[in-house]
């Protein structure tokens, strides 16, 4: 597999090498291609599983007016036919194509993955360790990762629910286990006080932060978030009983949270996006659009 300025070789086949919010993505036409299956294919696996994705993470969702898609049409890596026939563009992130591709199993898809995660994804990677120590030290870990803790409750209550264990009792060693690593949650509520806390999409709302397609920017405001010292007084989390009867718990934040990150947005004047660092080390942005 060779690397040139802009395109790699993939099993004998051209891959121009692209971008996204820092991190290097491969589309769903690129996946179909490499791996010699029909896009649509591509695109019903993406479906069935999208629950299962991240997005943000696994995945990005682009409106077909981004300029990422523009750039993509206008280089030729995708005609203007395509893109005026899908009604979103996906593009997938390691981890994405990844999970996406677990179930090929054939010989030739062994060995496009492989070429793909050591001389694709690995090489931004190794580019960004020339990074120096005092550049490092620079990204502080935040203080409340709000999705880790997510993800945390929602594995650990999987686990203890197979041992018969109750969800308050759940809770509280979860919250134990998180206290020994220097995560302090809240009380456990039975339901949200919604004259005092809001949703995640309520607080991007009210806070005036909206994505480029009109859309409260969620994901902006957990990355505000975490460039900020939350007091656990401002979290609010409960747990309730989903469509399909599974136990779940949902992290709730308080209407004051709304001052605090009107202030930091007035206080960096108002930047264009914003910018946080994943548990993987990659640096990842979400454009805002302001409104009042």
């Amino acid at each position: 597999m060779e690397e040139t300025e802009k395109k790699i070789q993939v099993n004998e086949q051209e891959l121009m090498i692209k971008e996204y919010e820092g991190q290097r993505v491969v589309t769903m036409w690129d996946i179909a291609r490499l791996h010699n299956v029909p896009a649509n294919n591509i695109r019903t696996n993406f479906k069935r599983n999208m629950q299962h994705l991240i997005e943000g993470e696994d995945f990005f969702l682009l409106d077909k007016g981004d300029d990422f898609v523009s750039t993509l049409s206008g280089n030729g890596e995708m005609n203007q036919q395509t893109i005026n026939r899908a009604k979103d563009i996906p593009v997938f992130t390691e981890a994405g194509y990844l999970l996406m591709t677990k179930p090929m199993t054939d010989e030739i898809s062994w060995k496009v993955q492989r070429q793909l995660v050591n001389c694709y994804f690995k090489v931004k990677e190794q580019l960004n360790s020339g990074i120096s120590d005092s550049e490092k030290l620079n990204v502080e870990a935040p203080k409340y990762v709000l999705e880790d803790i997510n993800k945390t409750l929602e594995i650990l209550t999987k686990m203890y629910k197979t041992m018969g264990v109750g969800m308050e009792d759940t809770f509280d060693m979860t919250k134990s286990l998180l206290k020994s690593a220097g995560v302090e949650l809240p009380e456990l509520r039975k339901v949200r006080d919604k004259d005092s806390f809001i949703t995640l999409q309520e607080l991007a709302s009210d806070c005036g932060l909206f994505t480029p397609d009109g859309l409260p920017n969620k994901r902006a405001v957990v990355f505000i978030i975490k460039e900020l010292s939350i007091d656990k007084s401002l979290l609010n989390i409960t747990f309730y009983i989903d469509n399909d009867n599974n136990e779940k718990y949902s992290i709730s934040y308080s209407k004051d949270l709304v001052g605090i990150i009107k202030e930091y947005i007035i206080s960096n004047n108002y930047p264009p996006y914003i910018q946080s660092v994943s548990i993987s080390g990659a640096v990842q942005f979400s454009k805002i659009s302001y409104r009042k």
